[in-house]
């Protein structure tokens, strides 16, 4: 894979792919008019709504938040970008560490294009795309252990049981491996046969996966969308996802090239890039992009009634709407809130709901709190 290619391809587009994505009728799909999204507060489709403010010493700084993970007690923020930081607190808000170690000498790295935590042998691993390691750290010494050089281009990757969940490439060449399982110990590699197309892999979406402690639901977005439960010993199908006319058209997917992918993205009303998926018993939810990279929708299937429901906007206070999730923790999203953001989020002086005016009293710059809610 070229590198350039993935930056290029398409802008600041998160990574896409998939599966063949040809489904059967006994199958569960989630058709998803992305035209009918509706406006609305969060507060009128959210079960439960919390705020988490985290406390920060003065001499930890991170950026844009790309993705939040948890792991036992524990929650890990990862700014892959200006910091190249992943940064633990407790589940209460309290700070663990900041793993900040950029330099060329041993256990020192130049990215951290994304991490994993390992919570039964108290690790933390982390993968730098520029030197093609992925390095070992001991939690919550940060005391470093080892690195492993790897002969494969990794676009996720999380810890399950006692291995990795990869998706993967080669550095060069036309070998497209898709989802794996990763034994770091032999350096051996087996295949969860999830077919890879060459055009669903040359961008890669940092939430295809979604870690909620330990357990990990994987995203391969395609023509049809798929969804599968992830366990440390296969991959168990939950659903596929159907956008209907605002689906990329089947050709684009493996046509050689990106040109013709790139060109129907953007000159057409697509739906692509499913992510941050929670399942349970009752539904499934997810999100997505709509048109624009920064237009990211919301689908709520309702398994009783067969029925998915598209948000378009969803504000505090019929405001500003909210950024979209980093990740997910026991079930709910979690978004983080600056400070400076606070205002325009809840305009009120004042709120008789009190997580309104706790996240309200969170409104100076280096404030950081956690948005949660539960659907």
């Amino acid at each position: 894979m070229n590198k350039n290619i993935i930056i290029v391809a398409l802008s600041l587009l998160p990574t896409i792919w998939a599966c063949d994505n040809s489904s059967t009728s006994n199958e569960l799909t989630i058709n998803v008019d992305s035209d009918t999204g509706k406006e609305v507060e969060l507060s009128t489709i959210a079960k439960d709504i919390k705020v988490v403010p985290l406390k920060i010493p003065n001499n930890v700084f991170f950026g844009e938040v790309q993705k939040i993970k948890s792991n036992g007690n524990y929650l890990f923020i990862h700014d892959p970008d200006q910091t190249k930081t992943v940064t633990c607190f407790s589940k209460k808000g309290n700070f663990i560490f900041q793993l900040d170690k950029r330099g060329q000498g041993p256990g020192e790295y130049n990215s951290i294009f994304d991490f994993t935590p390992d919570r039964e042998n108290k690790r933390l691993y982390t993968y730098d795309r520029d030197k093609e390691f992925i390095m070992a750290y001991k939690m919550p010494e940060l005391t470093f252990i080892k690195e492993y050089a790897l002969d494969k281009y990794l676009m996720n990757f999380d810890w399950i049981g006692n291995k990795f969940f990869t998706i993967s490439d080669t550095e060069v060449g036309d070998n497209y491996y898709g989802a794996e399982y990763f034994d770091i110990s032999k350096n051996k590699y087996q295949s969860l046969n999830l077919p890879a197309a060459p055009n669903a892999m040359e961008i890669t979406v940092p939430k295809a996966i979604t870690r909620d402690d330990n357990n990990l639901i994987y995203a391969a977005t395609g023509f049809i969308s798929k969804l599968y439960q992830i366990t440390d010993k296969q991959a168990n199908f939950l659903a596929n996802i159907d956008f209907g006319s605002n689906k990329v058209p089947k050709s684009c997917w493996s046509a050689k090239g990106m040109r013709k992918f790139r060109h129907d993205f953007e000159s057409n009303e697509r739906a692509i890039m499913v992510q941050n998926v929670i399942a349970n018993k009752k539904q499934i939810s997810f999100y997505y992009v709509f048109k624009q990279i920064e237009n990211q929708q919301l689908a709520i299937y309702n398994k009783t009634k067969k029925k998915c429901t598209v948000y378009s906007k969803i504000s505090l206070d019929a405001g500003k709407n909210i950024p979209i999730p980093a990740g997910v923790i026991n079930g709910y999203y979690v978004i983080l809130i600056y400070g400076e953001t606070v205002n325009d989020l809840l305009p009120k002086a004042k709120y008789d709901i009190q997580w309104k005016q706790q996240l309200k009293n969170k409104n100076k710059e280096g404030d950081v709190s956690l948005l949660m809610y539960k659907l």
